[in-house]
Order: structure tokens, then sequence, then C-alpha cells
């Protein structure tokens, strides 16, 4: 039995002496990579926070580096950290290190022709981080010898190895930095807008050329561009909230119209208002014919005749009506509320449906349908119908903004669009359009 005491005496001691070492230095590793980890998005976040309350239009050139350094000097710790880690681990394992000088200059040559792709992505990615070439958030346009035409996307995140970009179509694209030939930043410092001006054949291009750069140094001042670069995202937010609460001016201030029939549910009145929305209404088979010479829809009239079932019912609340919308031909929505009205002694008496322009509040449901949208994506559509970026979205949702994108992504599909303006259009106030087209024309008229 005494043979065996010393193997285990020498496991308790290197156990209790190395091995314990060798799971602090471990341990030590983890808790420094999540503190890194942690670290860098405390900044980052902090660097989010200080652009949405600033309430730019686009993030500025500092934060876009501050936010990439932050992403390569945490990496370069956790690089740090683990070849430190591997190390100590080393020495206490009793690896001899110093007889592995030889063996190491020789793998160290082999590694050199091997790696030397590694070290010129690591050097490529020191120069683009040191040189501000790009950082996060910027639109950058990549190309090098696997695609020559170039790839567009937004730059997510910059190591000194790999630079990751997301497409316009949610496509994560990472590209090593040594692969990088040429780097098109789309979003740094200033953007050109290029307007055609047609002018006839027999004009002075000199003097065209006079004329418009006049009117584009009167019109681009740095102080009126400093203005509309202050007030552009109030505006913006006012004109989406009042697109989303109420619905537009109608042409020669029409109103809402007031349809009343009788208990055989025949038209008996309409108001002028009424009869001018029924003429608009736009209906899949013939309208019906009425002795008021009205056209009266049939989704209309269903919904008379459907509230007058519901308030012939004994168990019928105090209030009962029917909600519909119907669309007018120029494309615009209608909200159609019906409902029966009562004498004095209780009896039915008629059935009232007024008709007015639908908010579009009150539309978004009908084309959350058409769309076949899921409930989360009607939610993300929803918040950035609000003016909320992405990141917000997330925090709002409990989502990932990873997350987030996937369904945006998902809803432009759907929809057929490519931006968050034309969603926004396209979901929520593609119905004001013929209202505010005519008020438009009716300024001008009165101008």
């Amino acid at each position: 039995m005494m043979p065996m005491a010393a193997p285990l005496t020498d496991v308790r001691l290197w156990l209790s002496g190395s091995g314990l070492e060798i799971l602090l230095i471990l341990l030590g590793a983890v808790l420094l990579t999540r503190f890194a980890k942690w670290l860098k998005t405390m900044i980052t976040q902090r660097i989010d926070a200080n652009d949405a309350e600033s309430d730019v239009l686009v993030r500025s050139e500092a934060a876009k580096h501050r936010h990439a350094l932050a992403q390569v000097l945490t990496w370069t710790v956790l690089v740090i950290v683990y070849c430190i880690s591997g190390v100590q681990i080393a020495a206490r394992l009793n690896v001899p290190t110093s007889s592995l000088v030889a063996p190491a200059a020789v793998v160290g040559v082999a590694l050199g022709f091997g790696a030397q792709r590694l070290v010129q992505d690591l050097l490529a990615g020191f120069f683009i981080i040191t040189e501000r070439q790009y950082g996060f958030g910027d639109l950058i346009s990549i190309a090098g010898p696997w695609v020559p035409e170039g790839v567009i996307g937004t730059v997510e995140e910059v190591t000194l190895r790999v630079t990751k970009i997301r497409t316009a179509n949610g496509e994560v694209i990472f590209t090593s930095n040594g692969n990088i030939a040429q780097v098109t930043n789309l979003s740094r410092d200033w953007a050109r807008v290029v307007v055609d001006v047609p002018v006839p054949v027999s004009v002075d291009i000199g003097q065209v050329g006079e004329i418009l750069r006049q009117v584009g140094r009167e019109a681009f001042a740095d102080d009126e561009l400093a203005f509309v670069a202050e007030v552009a995202p109030r505006v913006g937010r006012a004109v989406r909230t009042a697109l989303l609460t109420h619905p537009v001016e109608q042409p020669a201030g029409r109103g809402p119209g007031l349809v009343l029939f009788d208990d055989a549910h025949q038209l008996v009145s309409a108001n002028p208002e009424a009869a001018a929305w029924l003429e608009e209404v736009e209906t899949l088979h013939q309208a019906f014919s009425t002795e008021l010479g009205i056209p009266l829809p049939e989704a209309v009239l269903f919904a008379a005749i459907e509230a007058r079932v519901l308030g012939s019912r004994a168990d019928a609340p105090a209030a009962t009506g029917v909600r519909t919308r119907v669309r007018t031909r120029g494309g615009s929505w209608l909200l159609v509320h019906a409902s029966c009205l009562r004498q004095a002694d209780g009896s039915l008496g008629q059935t009232a449906v007024v008709i007015s322009p639908a908010k579009a509040s009150e539309v978004a449901p009908l084309i959350v349908q058409a769309y076949e949208l899921t409930p989360r994506e009607v939610d993300v559509t929803r918040a950035l119908a609000r003016g909320l970026s992405t990141n917000e979205i997330a925090g709002e949702l409990h989502l990932s903004r990873y997350t987030v994108q996937d369904h945006l992504k998902s809803v432009y599909e759907k929809t057929g669009v490519s931006t968050r303006g034309e969603l926004v259009a396209k979901v929520f106030a593609d119905h004001h359009k013929p209202g505010l087209d005519a008020a438009i024309d009716g300024s001008y008229a009165r101008a």
C-alpha cells in the first residue's frame, strides 16, 4: 500500500498548487473577457445615446471613429488576455519553454509563409482605424479581387482582421481587411446631389452655368443649411404624427355625410356631403339605385342592415353600431359607421349611417392583412412609423437590433419597398395622397 501513497500525495499537492493556479488563471481570463465586452457595450451605448440626444441627421465622424475604436481595442485586449493566459498555463504545466526556442523558430518561419494573409489583414485593419477610412455606421462600397464591381453596405463592426457590413437586402458580409483593394465611403462629411436642368439648344451655356451657380449659392448658404438640419427632425416627426392621427383635409371642405334608412332598408334621406361620398365609393358590382337618384354601394347598405339586426335583438347593448371601411375610386379610405336610432318609447326608428374620411390608424389593420404581416412585424412597422431608430425599436420590443433588422427585411420583401420612407408611405400614408394633392392644388389656386 505504501507505494501508492506517494503518487496520490503528489497529485494532491499539484492540485492544491499548480492546478489551483491554472483554475484561477482560467477564471480570471473569463472574467476579464466578460468585463471587456461589457465595457465595450457601455461605451458604444453611450456614443449612440449622445447621438440620439443631439437631434442630428447623421452620426458624426468622431462618433463613428470612437465606435470602431472601441471594437478594435476590445478585440485586441481579448487576444492579449488569451495569449498571456496560455503562456501562464504552460508554465504551470512545467512545459520547458526554453527548449522550444529552436522548434518555435522553425514553426515561426512556416507560419510566416502560411499565415502571411493573417498578418496582412491585421496591418490593413490597423491602418483602417488609424487613418479613419471608415467607422461604425458608415455607408461604404468595398471592392476587391473577389468582387471587382464592389459591395455596398452599412458598417456594423470593424476589427483588426475583418470588417462586417450589412447590405440593403439585410445580408451580412464579412470581409478580411487584407482583401480590400478599394473602399468608397459614401457617407463621410458631405454628399452630392445631381440635378438635371433641361435648357434649349440655343441658350448660352455659360450664362446658364452662372445662373445655376448663383442660385446654388443663394439656396445653400451655410446658415440656411444649419437651420434646415436643426428643424428637419422636428418637422418630420410632426408631419408623421399628423398623418397617423388626423385625416387629411378633404377638397372643398367636405365633411362627414349622413344617410338615413327606414325599417325596410330604403334610403329616405342624405345630406349633400353623403351624396358626394357615395358617388366616389369604389364597388365591385353595380351600385343599388334609389328613389333619390343617389347610387348606394353594397358595403353601405349591408352596414345599415347589420346595424338594424343588431339593434333589434333583446340583448343588444345600449350603444350598438357597425363600423366598416370602404375605398374611393381616388384611392382614399372612408369610415362607415351605422347605428339604429330609437324613438322616445324605445322602439326602433330609422337607421343612420355616417360616412367620414378614415384616419390612418383605422386603415392600418386592412393594409396589414393585405401584406400578411406577422404580429411582431406589425409592432416593428408601427414603431418605425413613429420615427424610432433600430436601437430604440430593439429596446422597446426587447429584441436584439439584428432581430429587428431581420423583421424589417421581411417587411420590405412583403410590401415591395427598399427604404424606411417608402415603407411608411406605403403602409400608412398612401390613402392620404389624393387629399394632399387636392389641398396643394387648392392652395395654389387661392394664391
